[in-house]
């Protein structure tokens, strides 16, 4: 798989988890002592003398725990970007505090995880696929220590929080703390807000993409937590259905396939940007939203947590109130 495709496969930094009953994710145990278990969504259960306390994670996942204050020991995956700057998978993981074990796809170094001798290695999965670590080094990783795989396809933002504070439970973090309390308690207000900007303006149709240079790609409906938890909040969103895969690949001759009146871009850095497309993409230029200066930021790498989607929601509210039905 290529790097593109697999930045494409696993928008959002991108993601979505099941919510599992508490027989289906839930530890054994609450404190480091005593046997510890979990269910992962592949089914496997995890099992280690005591509760984990050095964990190595995947970007997204990193950023996920560390907003309950599960403070990883090591990550793999994007970290910085080409300028230096945070990149926004990583979240508010403090990465001074961390062993960076590689940022190339797949590219996990061994050698440093096994210095580390972490007691799980979590990571997200896509599919089948287990995230961030090539296929061929699967076994050298489990040998070092247990990987605990959180599915990310096909589930919406909310179910997603809760099956990550399902391991963080597991992990003896706390999900009902004072920040978590009134990020949460923010995010009601944020849906809100969606909601009400959707009601002033119910014809309005939103079209999610990523833009490549031979081509669009349009999100499917079913497949994005964002774009499932966005269309729960009542956004109209256009697309091909399903959620088999993460995209319709549309050739840019048929980018108008479905007609919007507002696109969400993707903001990744594979991703051309809006300024890029009008420069490089005549029939780009000629979409009906482009031409009223209605393209929004789609966030797709933001942590899966509370806090960070109420940015993602207030920005979206904004974006759909300043905007018209053409």
């Amino acid at each position: 798989m290529s790097t593109r495709n697999r930045a494409i496969v696993g928008a959002t930094l991108v993601a979505v988890l099941g919510l599992f009953s508490t027989a289906c994710g839930g530890a054994t145990t609450s404190t480091t002592t005593g046997a510890w278990s979990f269910k992962d969504d592949r089914g496997t259960e995890i099992k280690r003398d005591r509760r984990p306390v050095t964990i190595v994670a995947e970007s997204g996942m990193a950023a996920a725990l560390w907003e309950y204050g599960i403070k990883v020991k090591g990550v793999f995956g994007p970290q910085k970007k080409p300028d230096g700057s945070r990149d926004p998978q990583v979240g508010n993981v403090d990465l001074s505090q961390v062993t960076d074990l590689g940022q190339e796809y797949g590219q996990v170094n061994l050698e440093k995880l096994a210095v580390l001798k972490p007691d799980i290695v979590v990571t997200s999965l896509q599919g089948k696929t287990v995230w961030g670590i090539d296929e061929g080094a699967l076994g050298r990783v489990d040998g070092i220590a247990p990987i605990v795989g959180i599915q990310v396809a096909a589930k919406d933002t909310k179910t997603l929080i809760g099956r990550v504070e399902d391991l963080v439970t597991a992990l003896g973090g706390k999900v009902d703390g004072d920040p978590v309390t009134r990020a949460k308690a923010d995010l009601a207000k944020a849906e809100q807000a969606v909601r009400d900007a959707v009601a002033a303006k119910p014809n309005l149709k939103v079209e999610v993409v990523n833009a490549g240079k031979d081509a669009l790609y349009v999100t499917r409906l079913d497949y994005h937590h964002d774009v499932r938890y966005f269309r729960q909040l009542g956004v109209n969103i256009v697309g091909p259905a399903g959620a088999d895969e993460s995209w319709e690949t549309v050739s840019w001759e048929q980018a108008s396939r479905y007609p919007a009146d507002l696109i969400l871009l993707d903001n990744r850095l594979f991703s051309l940007q809006n300024d890029d497309l009008k420069k490089t993409q005549p029939t780009w230029t000629k979409l009906p939203a482009v031409t009223a200066g209605q393209v929004g930021v789609w966030h797709t790498l933001v942590p899966i947590s509370y806090a960070a989607n109420v940015i993602v929601l207030n920005d979206l509210a904004a974006t759909l109130t300043r905007s018209t039905t053409l």
